[in-house]
């Protein structure tokens, strides 16, 4: 029992030690030639390419001495305290390898004692917990099932591709936000509105051009709830378990008329969809059995493109 209580603990304190490490925000005026993410209007009326509709969500309770421990990198020894937490986490580099076994419900599992843990305490809100959540990127994961190399899809760039069989319903990769935007009202995402940019601790100061994420690199982003969504840094392709921002449409549209066109192609090519995992981090799932090799698709629906279109 104690080797449990002390490889469960390790794992809490973690997830925990990416909280009580601030991150850094800017207020940053988006330029007017943005193009903006979907509005919470056009996020009911499935214009994201998030499928909130199946996110992954447990019930927060205590979970001690019953999660599974597979998924996440050897503990070290048990700490004492809270305070520890941090210099715990930046020690498990264990010799892990390309271990792969990391499941949606232990993520989700995981997530569900943080909150349950900042409930319990209420030395923080849920909303901040799962902002600082989503603007972090976790060490250690044992997800290494996925690839990053030049789509098969004519004129995208660089894409994502199984490097091993994966089943329906698996998680394939994590969706990384190397920055967070929020807005104030959760409604209004007009060039006019100032945005909050939060970075977490994995994002080096050099890094933290709030200007580049907000106007420049929004093709990389998703919606992560009405008034936060998160970018994933184009540069950053070397960690197999945050690649989700890679995934590409298997079609693109370029007005209304095309609308009709484009959901048929695009619904027919996904093998994947981008799912909120207790609201703490966003994760690619597969649609259909993936071989070793394919290309990982993902539809953006409808008001991705059409927001992100010419005037």
């Amino acid at each position: 029992a104690a080797k449990i209580m002390s490889k469960e603990w390790w794992l809490l304190a973690a997830l925990l030690s990416t909280i009580v490490k601030n991150t850094h925000s800017y207020h940053v005026a988006m330029s007017p030639g943005s193009r903006l993410p979907l509005n919470a209007r056009k996020l009911s009326r499935g214009g994201s390419f998030v499928s909130h509709k199946s996110s992954i969500t447990l019930a927060c309770k205590k979970t001690a001495n019953k999660l599974p421990s597979k998924g996440f990198g050897a503990p070290p020894p048990p700490p004492v305290d809270r305070i520890k937490a941090s210099s715990i986490a930046s020690t498990v580099v264990s010799d892990i390898g390309a271990r792969d076994d990391l499941t949606l419900h232990e993520l989700a599992s995981r997530f569900a004692s943080v909150l349950q843990h900042y409930s319990t305490t209420q030395t923080l809100t849920e909303e901040v917990v799962q902002r600082n959540m989503l603007a972090t990127r976790l060490d250690d994961l044992h997800l290494a099932r996925c690839r990053c190399a030049p789509s098969l899809v004519s004129g995208a760039g660089n894409g994502l591709f199984a490097s091993r069989d994966i089943a329906l319903g698996e998680l394939i990769t994590l969706y990384p936000g190397d920055a967070l935007l929020r807005w104030e009202d959760g409604v209004d995402h007009s060039p006019s509105r100032p945005v909050q940019v939060f970075f977490g601790k994995h994002v080096s100061p050099a890094d933290q051009n709030a200007q580049r994420f907000v106007n420049e690199l929004r093709a990389y982003e998703v919606p992560a709830s009405a008034s936060m969504s998160i970018i994933g840094d184009p540069n950053k392709q070397d960690d197999a378990a945050y690649l989700g921002h890679f995934a590409n449409d298997a079609a693109m549209c370029s007005s209304e008329n095309d609308r009709m066109r484009y959901q048929q192609d695009s619904e027919a090519g996904a093998n994947s969809e981008i799912i909120s995992v207790m609201g703490s981090h966003m994760a690619s799932r597969a649609l259909k059995h993936i071989k070793t090799g394919d290309e990982i698709l993902v539809s953006y629906g409808y008001g991705y493109w059409i927001t992100r279109s010419p005037q």
